[in-house]
């Protein structure tokens, strides 16, 4: 389960693929993430952290919706997306 306490997020999309996800607005600082689930405790960057929330919203999504092929569609692509991201280790970790 993760927990997010304020601050302001904005929309990011990749151009190449169409890939979206949400990210915090404040890319100042890293974020530390624990997901107790999967003993995943570290910081991580804003971006990363984006990544790592809306990939676990989708997630969710997926189970609720699961004749929306859409849904599981950006799902996938995220994670594609996360896979190349610099902190994509991070990020797996996280999800796993």
């Amino acid at each position: 389960m993760l927990s997010i306490r304020g601050g302001s997020w904005e929309y990011c999309e990749d151009s190449l693929t169409g890939t979206w996800y949400m990210r915090p607005v404040d890319t100042s600082q890293s974020i530390h993430i624990a997901v107790f689930g999967n003993f995943f405790d570290e910081k991580v960057s804003p971006d990363a952290a984006g990544v790592i929330v809306t990939l676990f919203a989708l997630n969710t999504l997926c189970y609720r919706f699961q004749n929306e092929p859409k849904v599981f569609e950006a799902f996938e692509r995220l994670k594609e997306f996360a896979a190349k991201h610099q902190e994509g280790g991070a990020i797996y970790r996280a999800i796993d």
